[in-house]
């Protein structure tokens, strides 16, 4: 079976000039835990994680689900592409349900943006 089948098409994308608010804004809006992060076109040139933005937050924020106005405004410092993982392991349309999972396991990586030809995602595929 062809990764396309299980696919997420709908794929939640961030600029890197994003601020790492928009992106916890972004996964708790959508429920979701990984953003592929694009350039304009929608080429894939990083991704990051729930696990990245905690991290990167202070600890006040740690558990939180939801940041208030006044709190958000002040994470606006930190931007996505400072935390983001650069150039991320993906997955082609050609490629199997079955390599993604050889993937997960070795790579120990929860999501893998899917995308086409010229590196532009068309989907993400997640554990």
């Amino acid at each position: 079976m062809f990764i396309s089948k299980f696919m997420t098409r709908d794929v939640v994308t961030l600029d890197r000039e994003s601020d790492i608010a928009e992106a916890r804004t972004q996964m708790t809006r959508y429920r979701i835990r990984h953003l592929p992060v694009t350039r304009p076109d929608s080429t894939l040139i990083g991704i990051v994680s729930d696990r990245d933005i905690r991290s990167a937050m202070p600890s006040a924020y740690f558990h939180d689900h939801e940041i208030p106005e006044i709190e958000a405004g002040q994470l606006t410092g930190v931007l996505v592409q400072e935390i983001m993982t650069k150039d991320p392991v993906s997955v082609s349309l050609s490629s199997t349900l079955q390599d993604a999972l050889l993937l997960i396991e070795k790579t120990r990586v929860g999501a893998f943006p899917v995308v086409d030809e010229n590196l532009k995602v068309v989907g993400i595929v997640s554990d």
